[in-house]
Order: C-alpha cells, then structure tokens, then sequence
C-alpha cells in the first residue's frame, strides 16, 4: 500500500512538472547557439537583394530560407500535447477514485493532482506553447467526458465491494449495499442523459445566460490565421483562387 500511495502522489504532483521543463526545446539548445550575430547580418543582406535574378542567386536564396526554417523550429517551443493531457487527467482521477475506499484522503490528493495540472497546462499554454499547426476540436473533450461518465459511478461501487467486503464481517450487509450502488451507478451512467448533468453541475462552475448568443463563422473568422479558416485549409476550397474563395467572407457576398 505505502508504495502504490507513493506512485500515485508521484503521478498526481510531481509528473505534471515535467512539461514545464519542456524538455524537447531545451534539447534543441545546440541548434540554436549555431545562430550567431554575422548570420544574421548574411540572412538579412541576402533578402534585401531582392527577388533572384540568376540561378545562382536563386540556389543561394533557397538555402537562406531554408536556414531560416531550420532556426525558426529551433526557436519554437513545443506545442501542446492534447490526447496526453487528457489522459494523464483520466488516468489520475480514474486511479485516485476507484482506491478511494482503501485510502479516502486519496480524493484529496486527485483534486489537487487536477488543479495542478489545469494551472501549470493554462500557463503554458498562454505563456510558452506554440500555437498548434491544427486547431483541435471537442472530440478529445467528449470522450473524456463519456469516460467519466460510464466509469466513475460503476467503477467506485466495485471498488468499494472489492476493498471492503474482505474486511468486513457483515457479508449480507456488503451485498446489499453493493446491489443498490451498482444500480444507481448504471441508471446515472447509462440513463441518465448529459442534459440533466449539465443542469445539475453547470450551474455550480458557470453562470449560465439566456441572452449571451454564440459567435457564427463570419464573426469567429477574424480570430484565427489564414491556415485554421476552413474555407482556406478544405483540401478543394484551398486550391480556389482569392478572387472565389476570399480569405475574409462577407454575409451576403460570399
């Protein structure tokens, strides 16, 4: 017991550490210390010749840009890891509650495991993560909330059997009660729709407002680059020229 409660306090506190470390862009230290003050000055002289006017210089500005490709990416911190936040929070909070009737203070330690890991991945992705090459959707969100769902009501009641029934002298008492929180587990897992869940935990995080009205495409499209619009990464859209497929859409234009 004493080494699993040691792994989970290790998973919960210290493990969500590591990405402020990012280690991947410490590893590129090398790279970046090969950029010194006369390449600089050579990248910026070969610019300002403008546009190539031999095959040479067109070879010469080639290999320019690509140096400078190679040392934006040194530069550029990592992005954030979407599907392995999301997992590291499932994989405490499903292992902190289903050991939760062994240990109680358990939930504690996975409450703070969480709000450790919402702060740190909110401040880096604010202060240091690049922005992503793909905006991400709520698929990712939608099944972390699903799991939550199925697993923690039923998996804390065939825990609780598991932890305590062998310590327990009562055996019918067991029984009983596991009979009755196995059921209410399946009608709030699988019966229960995410309506009613809603109702009954959104008002507890957020203020809900009948007047506040979602933001459609042509008003969202100024917050985002050319490469997250839509109708500019859509394998077909993206071929059309300027002149049909604009990079800013106008109701009742296009």
């Amino acid at each position: 017991v004493e080494d699993l409660v040691f792994v989970i306090i290790f998973q919960c506190l210290l493990a969500p550490l590591v990405s402020y470390l990012d280690l991947g862009y410490r590893l590129k230290g090398l790279q970046r210390r090969k950029l010194t003050d006369e390449k600089l000055q050579a990248f910026n002289a070969n610019l300002a010749l403008g546009p190539p006017k031999s095959r040479e210089e067109d070879q010469e500005r080639k290999k320019v840009l690509a140096e400078i490709a190679f040392f934006k990416k040194a530069y550029r911190p990592t992005a954030m890891n979407n599907p392995r936040r999301y997992a590291t929070a499932l994989k405490n909070f499903i292992v902190c509650l289903l050991y939760t009737p062994l240990l109680p203070w358990l939930s504690l330690v996975g409450a703070l495991g969480l709000v450790v890991q919402y702060c740190l991945d909110k401040y880096l992705l604010v202060r240091w993560m690049s922005r992503p090459d793909r905006q991400a959707n709520s698929n990712m969100s939608m099944f972390a909330l699903r799991a939550v769902k199925y697993v923690a009501p039923l998996g804390l009641a065939v825990s609780a059997f598991v932890f305590l029934c062998p310590s327990s002298q009562d055996k019918d008492a067991i029984w009983s009660n596991f009979y009755l929180s196995a059921i209410f587990a399946l009608v709030v897992s699988f019966l229960m729709p995410y309506s009613v869940w809603s109702k009954i935990c959104l008002p507890c995080f957020a203020s809900l407002s009948d007047n506040v009205m979602e933001e459609d495409y042509y008003q969202a499209q100024y917050m985002w680059p050319k490469e997250m619009k839509y109708h500019k990464d859509q394998f077909i859209y993206k071929k059309l020229p300027d002149s049909v497929n604009p990079e800013i859409l106008r109701v009742g234009v296009d």
